[in-house]
């Protein structure tokens, strides 16, 4: 089996339909009797997915470029340092 199969054979299940209805069903029947009896668990993880996913987003588009600036500007004060001072190594 070539790489490429392998990797076509692990992700061919992600287009279809049926995957996704799969698990949503499994959620409803875990969660469905929570929220009948008024339990908060199922608020509380939804809230928790929804801050995870809008953390992610949030850094895939703009804090990584948060990152990358501050560690250049923490090179560029290093660099300055050193031009300064030498090293004394």
């Amino acid at each position: 089996m070539s790489f490429v199969s392998a990797i076509t054979s692990r992700l061919a299940p992600l287009a279809s339909p049926s995957t996704y209805k799969t698990a949503f069903m499994n959620m409803r029947t875990v969660y469905d009797p929570q929220v009948r009896a008024g339990k908060f668990m199922p608020m509380i993880h939804l809230m928790l997915a929804i801050g995870t996913i809008g953390y992610v987003q949030e850094y895939y588009a703009i804090g990584r470029f948060h990152v990358a600036h501050a560690q250049h500007e923490k090179e560029a004060a290093l660099a300055e340092y050193k031009e300064k001072h030498g090293s004394h190594h």
